[in-house]
């Protein structure tokens, strides 16, 4: 069976809705988050590349390690993140 037949079947059997909506979702607590004034010294920080990558973190909200295997498409620069 070839990959594009086996994701057709897999597509149309999949439900109208999420099946883990009802799953209880619980997140670790933070000690403390950064003040605005905090926020506002790391991003006047300038030291490139390390600086970039922090501003990028602050407004993705994403970890480091989130952004280690990202990726940008040499032919359509379009940004890849690994599934």
């Amino acid at each position: 069976m070839n990959q594009g037949r086996v994701l057709m079947i897999v597509l149309s059997r999949s439900p109208d809705r999420n099946p883990f909506q009802h799953v209880p979702v619980v997140f670790g607590q933070r000690s403390r988050v950064l003040s605005d004034e905090e926020l506002r010294q790391v991003w006047a920080y300038e030291y490139p590349p390390y600086s970039d990558y922090l501003k990028l973190q602050i407004l993705t909200g994403q970890r480091i390690g989130q952004w280690k295997n990202y990726t940008v498409s040499d032919d359509t620069r379009i940004p890849i993140w690994p599934l």
